[in-house]
């Protein structure tokens, strides 16, 4: 049976709706928070590779990951300070910039758009190094035909 998992605007949770059309809380306590049980203002919710929900906490300044089977949520990303640092090192030592979506490639690489840095970054999968992408943490335009 298919899921669909969705954030709600501006509310601290994320629910699950299966096709039975049943809804559950998967995560948040309509307080906002960072544990098991709280998010703050979710975003980018999807599923890994590895069939664990992953989720942007836009308030956190994180991305989390959740197992679906047990509750626990782990920080793949992030610091929880509001800034654009931490490029060429581990992703939960690097500072995020409002994170709005993530997505995974085919080689399960986290891709995460940071809204206010105007940045694109990348998690690679086997080492958790954080590298930007695309963008340069400041917004503008510099022409076609130059580096991302």
């Amino acid at each position: 049976m298919r899921t669909l998992i969705t954030s709600l605007a501006m509310l601290p949770l994320l629910i699950a709706v299966p096709r039975a059309a049943t809804v559950t809380t998967v995560i948040g306590t309509g307080t906002a928070g960072l544990s098991d049980t709280e998010v703050a203002n979710p975003y980018g919710v999807v599923i890994g590779p590895d069939g664990a929900m992953y989720f942007c906490d836009l308030d956190n300044q994180r991305i989390r990951r959740m197992d679906l089977t047990t509750g626990r949520t782990t920080v793949i990303a992030g610091t929880g300070e509001r800034g654009y640092s931490g490029d060429g090192g581990q992703a939960t030592e690097a500072a995020l910039n409002m994170p709005h979506e993530i997505q995974f490639n085919a080689d399960g690489h986290l891709f995460i758009v940071e809204r206010d840095s105007h940045s694109v970054r990348r998690v690679d999968a086997s080492t958790g190094i954080i590298t930007t992408v695309a963008g340069t943490g400041e917004a503008g335009f510099s022409g076609d035909g130059g580096p991302a």
